[in-house]
Order: C-alpha cells, then structure tokens, then sequence
C-alpha cells in the first residue's frame, strides 16, 4: 500500500512540474481582456465572440464575475472581436493581430444605447503580455529566410557553406596523405 502511495505521488509531482514546459510549446494564441459598462463596472456573463478575419472561423468566451474574459487556442492570424449586449451598442474591434504563443489584450467599454448601433473600434492590440510582461510577435517565411544562419551562409564564390566546408575537409584530408574512397554514383536496375 506504501509502494503505491509514493509511486501515485511521485507520478503527480512530475506532471505538476512538467506542465509548465508543456504549456510554453503551444503554438496558438490567445485574445484576453475586460468587458466593462461606461462607469467600469464589470459586466458579467457577457458572450465575447473571436473571429478569424481570414477563415471565417469563430470561438466564443464568456466574462467572468470580474468581466474577465479569454478566448485561448486561436491560430495566429489577424481577428475581429465582437461584444453584443441589450441595452449597450454593440462592440466590435477588427484587425487584432495574434502571433505564436501570444496573449493579446482586447479591453472592451460598452456605451449605453441600441444593440443596432454599433461601435467599431479600428486600433490594434497590444503585443505586449499585461499577464507576464512579456513582448512577442510574428516572424514571417521571408525574415526566417533572410536570417543569416552559420548552416546556410553564402560564400563569396555563391556556394552554400556545407558544400564548401565538405570540399575543403576533403582538400585538406588528400594533402595531408589521406585516402579518400571515390565518390561512387548507384543507379536503380
């Protein structure tokens, strides 16, 4: 019965301690924030809806007792953030940019009047993690493409560096009195 106790809170212990790595390997995003009435009071229990500009693709969060909302597990892309509650005109903000593993903060102050008015806010939201401080964004194909990297530097003759790394360890080796075997070329039969 011992054996099984320490083994069960041995098991517990490792996932508790690991599932802070597991969570930093997650790719997708998250839009977080406050839905709030015009004298900053909370609004609870408010439907907060997270369109993907691009796809089309929806997901919903629903506000806390504090007016907390967030709507995690978004592929990075750009989104449009819409809040609707009678007696409030109707909140929508477009062009929030989600990168990889990025938390962006959408604050939302709804103003009293008709759900058919509709307050269209056209501002970006922060890169910057209120929750940890943190600063990200998105790298795109061309930048990752353009960095120089010690793998893929060009050299001045326009060969790749591996290329010429292989052919000069192989100059170097047959001066030193080394024999290579001969490069041989397999053919399918």
């Amino acid at each position: 019965m011992r054996v099984v106790t320490r083994a069960a809170s041995t098991a517990i212990l490792v996932v508790e301690l690991a599932q802070p790595c597991l969570a930093a390997q997650d790719f997708r995003g998250t839009i977080q924030g406050r839905v709030t009435d015009p004298q900053g009071g909370a609004i609870p229990h408010v439907t907060v809806l997270v369109t993907n500009e691009a796809t089309g693709v929806d997901a919903e969060g629903l506000t806390e007792s504090d007016g907390a909302y967030a709507v995690p597990f978004l592929l990075p892309g750009r989104y449009r953030v819409e809040v609707a509650l009678p007696g409030f005109k109707k909140f929508v903000q477009s062009g929030i940019a989600v990168g990889v593993a990025q938390r962006a903060t959408v604050d939302v102050t709804l103003t009293l009047g008709e759900v058919t008015e509709t307050v269209d806010v056209r501002a970006e939201a922060s890169l910057l993690d209120r929750a940890s401080g943190a600063l990200g964004q998105t790298i795109d194909a061309k930048r990752v493409e353009d960095m120089p990297l010690k793998r893929r530097a060009v050299r001045p003759d326009g060969r790749r560096r591996r290329q010429h790394d292989a052919e000069e360890r192989r100059q170097h080796l047959s001066r030193s009195g080394v024999e290579l075997p001969q490069e041989r070329s397999f053919q399918r039969q």
